[in-house]
C-alpha cells in the first residue's frame, strides 16, 4: 500500500528517465517556486540512476542479444478510453502474454537490474490508483508502454502523445 497520492509524491515519474531525455523534456521550462524541491530531487535521483544504465546493458546486451521470440508478440492498439486498459490487464492474466510492470515502465532503463531495491521504495511511495482513471497501481502489476517509451527517448521535433501526456504532466506536478 502506498503512502502518498501522486499530487503528494516527492519527485515525478520522468525520475526513470535517461539524462538525456529528462534534460530534453526540462529544458527552457520554468518550475513554479512550490515545486523546485520535487523538480531538484527528481533531477538528482534520475542523474544518479542515469549512471546504473550501463551497468544493467553490459550485464544483460549480450546475454539477450539472440533470444528468439517463442511467439509472435500482440499488439493491443485502441484510442485513450476505449478500453485497451482493461484488454491489456485480461491479456496479462494468462501466462502465454507477457506485460510491462509499472516499476518496468517507470524505470525502463534498470527494468532488470536492481529490482529487490527500486520495487521495494517504490511501492513503498506509489499511490494505490492511477490518478486519470482510478485504476489499481503497484509495482508488478500490468501497465501500458507509453510511460516507458516517454522516459526512453527524447523529445524530437514532432512530439509523441506519451511525451505530450509526460510534459503536461511533468508541468502539473513538478
Amino acid at each position: 500500500m502506498g503512502l502518498l497520492e501522486f499530487n503528494k509524491l516527492p519527485i515525478n515519474t520522468l525520475v526513470g528517465a535517461d539524462w538525456k531525455t529528462f534534460k530534453a523534456i526540462t529544458a527552457g521550462r520554468d518550475i513554479d517556486a512550490a515545486y523546485k524541491g520535487k523538480y531538484r530531487l527528481t533531477k538528482a535521483v534520475c542523474r544518479l540512476l542515469s549512471t546504473l544504465a550501463p551497468l544493467q546493458n553490459s550485464r544483460y546486451e549480450k546475454l539477450l542479444a539472440n533470444k528468439p521470440l517463442e511467439h509472435d508478440p500482440v499488439f493491443i492498439l485502441g484510442h485513450w478510453r476505449s478500453g485497451t486498459t482493461f484488454v491489456h490487464n485480461v491479456f496479462s492474466c494468462d501466462k502465454h502474454f507477457g506485460y510491462n510492470t509499472t516499476y518496468q515502465t517507470v524505470f525502463p532503463h534498470l527494468m532488470m537490474w536492481g529490482q529487490p531495491f527500486f520495487k521495494k521504495n517504490m511501492s513503498w511511495l506509489m499511490p494505490d490508483k492511477r490518478p486519470t482513471d482510478n485504476m489499481e497501481l503497484a509495482v508488478d502489476l500490468p501497465q501500458e508502454e507509453e510511460f516507458a517509451l516517454a522516459n526512453m527517448m527524447p523529445v524530437i521535433k514532432k512530439k509523441t502523445y506519451a511525451h505530450t501526456y509526460v510534459t503536461s504532466f511533468f508541468s502539473l506536478y513538478i
